[in-house]
């Protein structure tokens, strides 16, 4: 290590992730139940793109419905050339869309690691969903939406 750094804090799962891993092993007891050893799951929510699968695999464990939502456009090269195109998704659209207990609710995912912040877009999108009644949630870490989750479901 080279003098002045300091080393990587290690990932440490908090209880909400186990918590999800116990549910994942469960589940897949019921839906495999002749076979004896199933694998543990593993998860982590240490990246936006782990928090996020996180997130999903819990909802759709717990009953309810929920998709990634790619705002993203793609890149696209023809003859020669590379052009982008939009995507078909509204900006600022939160990158998960879920119904649970009959409410739409959308999430944004913002990791710490990266210290991300919400865009101009995504703040008029979280009022439009707010103003028709949906829910919007900001979610950082896995503790996060497992607590808001387990107040309201």
């Amino acid at each position: 290590m080279a003098s002045g750094t300091t080393p990587a804090k290690r990932y440490q799962k908090s209880d909400a992730v186990k918590a999800l891993e116990r549910l994942a092993l469960k589940s897949l007891k019921g839906k495999y139940p002749n076979f004896p050893y199933p694998t543990q799951p593993k998860y982590r929510d240490d990246t936006a793109n782990t928090l996020t699968t996180c997130i999903l695999d819990y909802i759709e464990m717990r009953g309810f419905a929920a998709e990634r939502i790619n705002t993203m456009g793609q890149q696209v090269k023809s003859k020669g050339k590379t052009r982008w195109i939009p995507g078909s998704s509204k900006t600022g659209s939160a990158d998960i869309h879920a119904c649970i207990q009959s409410r739409f609710v959308a999430i944004e995912i913002k990791c710490l690691a990266t210290k991300d912040t919400q865009s101009e877009d995504q703040i008029k999108y979280q009022k439009e969903i707010e103003s028709a009644g949906g829910v919007y949630l900001l979610i950082s870490t896995f503790d996060q939406f497992y607590n808001w989750f387990n107040k309201k479901g």
